[in-house]
């Protein structure tokens, strides 16, 4: 089952046009599965990392076993977090690109839209901690995106971009207010602890 699953997201890479239109009835459960077996890939090396990573600090104070132990247990806990996170993220995330798409008129239910969306979400966390290339895959996410609006979703091509147009927009609106909100509450603090007084000359 698993090795299908990771098949299936390498077609939808490398074949969205061809996948994406076959990919007609899915559901959340499909969408959560696919998102963890993304998110495995960076969960199992984040925990390989805290083992030998913190096996080498060890190491240098004469205490590698220590040091396993203590990096087996955080590995385990970033495992765990990142396991539990991701599809929260999945979920978040989808049911917010659902409401854009219905408002331009899609008409399958969450359930079937999270369920292709996983996949999408899925490679993201899978790739995207590739150096160097890692932030290419979420720039071609939004073309997977549209794809999966076009030929899953049954969205007529000009809808499918409005979709992810305003989602442009209203992200760029909501990051602009938050970093205008966060500038006046500086200049607010500052002000009020002094930092913006003129020192006088003696």
């Amino acid at each position: 089952m698993c090795i299908e699953k990771y098949k299936n997201m390498c077609n939808a890479f490398i074949h969205p046009n061809v996948y994406f239109k076959k990919l007609k009835k899915t559901g959340l459960k499909d969408g959560i599965i696919y998102t963890l077996l993304g998110t495995l890939v960076p969960a199992v090396l984040a925990f390989i990392f805290a083992v030998v990573g913190m096996s080498s600090i060890a190491g240098i104070f004469k205490m590698a076993g220590l040091g396993a132990a203590v990096g087996i247990v955080a590995g385990i806990i970033a495992l765990i977090v990142l396991l539990i996170i991701y599809p929260i993220g999945m979920l978040i995330d989808g049911f917010i690109l659902w409401i854009f798409a219905k408002i331009f008129g899609l008409k399958k239910d969450i359930g079937n839209f999270l369920g292709v969306f996983g996949i999408i979400f899925g490679l993201n966390v899978m790739l995207s901690w590739i150096p160097w290339v890692g932030w290419l895959v979420p720039i071609y996410s939004i073309y997977l995106f549209y794809v999966m609006l076009k030929d899953s979703m049954n969205m007529p091509s000009d809808k499918a971009v409005w979709t992810i147009v305003a989602v442009f927009i209203v992200g760029i609106i909501i990051a602009a207010a938050v970093i205008i909100v966060a500038g006046a509450s500086m200049v607010a603090l500052m002000h009020y602890t002094g930092m913006t007084t003129i020192p006088a000359k003696v």
